[in-house]
């Protein structure tokens, strides 16, 4: 018997963040390999704003796409969309599993409902800033999404946590969903060199330019700010050794207050000329992105996944990233791990990086074979089982069979 599946775009913005952003990039790329893996019994169904699916429907064959009238932003507009129309719309086209790729699903709905668990960023924000500093669209934005996390872990009958990390706090803070978790980490470009990786992006001598990408959203849990203490660090203590090196800040302008900050905090440094800030636009692949740089730095202080560095790692770019359990699990070794607070640390981490050529050479060497664990063509197979768990007949928290790594 065929199987409906409709996958929610409509509250995204298509390209909205670019490559590096986390949840257009794994929409992006779990739809193609969709595409390229969907087998004749399933008929996935991609609910889009029109002018989503007209930029996106060209390039895939066996996704349908269908074109909804509806504004992006707004939360009124969202809830609306949510809880209203996209139930309709599910019962009109007879939808057997719905599949939202972010913590929003309908209280209702006639289809059985998957969800797509990225973070918890939200609670994060709530649990670690002084009240007076919280302001009031996060205040609105947090009991929206508040409202409609408890609603998904009420109602959906997988919830797919993106690493073991957003498993655990799942469980932590919603213990009922035990049973209906699955961890499903995203992937990472392809590698389009078979050269190893110590020939695809030597050290650069003492007389080049180490050159650090910062790729992250502009918003204060990121860490950029640490970053810009950890070069006045090494302008105190290695005064020579910061000659060599060049820090470029790329991020989609999520807070503009605070990219306000910290630009002007860059311009302030006596480290100023050593940072730079590169133009935030589309990339056609994650190769493009990172292609020129030795290094990332990567010093958030809260992630789902992580991204960069897995990406950087497939790139065959070394790491410099933050201790945090979740980039411990993706990053497998492959890093050195830092703590962001500390600038000391991780000028002490750059300075290694740099100075040693055979630390480099083997972070990039462990970064490019630990890389080879994520690919979104897995990530596409493991979720398509869960929609044929989640539609089998007997099909439910307590009867479906076991999965990948379950609860």
């Amino acid at each position: 018997m065929d199987v409906r599946v409709a996958l929610d775009i409509v509250p995204m913005e298509a390209g909205h963040g670019g490559t590096g952003s986390g949840i257009w990039t794994y929409t992006e790329n779990l739809l193609r390999e969709l595409d390229r893996q969907a087998t004749p019994g399933v008929e996935i169904l991609v609910l889009a704003r029109r002018p989503q699916r007209d930029k996106l429907q060209a390039q895939f064959r066996r996704l349908k796409f269908v074109g909804v009238a509806w504004p992006r932003k707004g939360i009124l507009a969202r809830l609306l969309w949510v809880q209203v129309v996209l139930p309709l719309l599910c019962l009109f086209r007879r939808v057997d599993v719905l599949h939202k790729l972010a913590t929003e699903t309908p209280l209702w709905c006639p289809a059985r409902r998957i969800t797509t668990l990225h973070d918890f960023y939200y609670e994060f924000l709530f649990e670690h800033t002084a009240p007076e500093k919280i302001r009031w669209h996060e205040k609105l934005e947090y009991a929206y999404f508040r409202f409609v996390t408890g609603i998904c872990f009420r109602k959906s009958a997988r919830l797919i946590a993106v690493s073991d990390e957003t498993r655990k706090e799942a469980l932590r803070r919603y213990p009922g969903a035990a049973g209906r978790l699955v961890v499903i980490h995203h992937g990472v470009p392809p590698s389009t060199s078979g050269q190893l990786p110590s020939e695809v992006y030597p050290p650069p001598s003492a007389s080049q330019p180490f050159r650090f990408l910062y790729p992250a959203k502009f918003m204060a849990h990121k860490g950029q700010l640490s970053a810009v203490a950890a070069l006045e660090a090494l302008q105190v203590q290695y005064p020579e050794l910061l000659q060599r090196i060049q820090v470029a800040f790329r991020g989609y302008g999520n807070d503009n207050d605070y990219e306000r900050r910290l630009r002007e905090r860059v311009a302030a440094s006596p480290a100023a000329r050593h940072m730079c800030f590169v133009a935030y636009e589309k990339m056609k692949t994650g190769s493009e992105l990172y292609a020129g740089f030795q290094g990332i730095l990567f010093l958030t202080c809260y992630e789902g996944f992580g991204l960069p560095v897995t990406e950087a790692q497939a790139a065959g770019v070394a790491v410099i990233c933050s201790d945090l359990p979740v980039l411990h699990e993706v990053a497998e070794g492959a890093a050195l791990f830092v703590a962001p607070a500390d600038p000391a640390a991780v000028a002490g981490a750059m300075r290694r990086l740099v100075e040693n050529p055979a630390v480099y050479a083997d972070l990039v060497a462990k970064g490019r074979r630990n890389s080879l664990r994520f690919t979104w063509e897995n990530a596409a197979r493991q979720t398509l089982d869960v929609y044929g768990q989640v539609d089998a007949p007997a099909a439910g928290p307590a009867a479906a069979a076991p999965l990948g790594r379950e609860t």
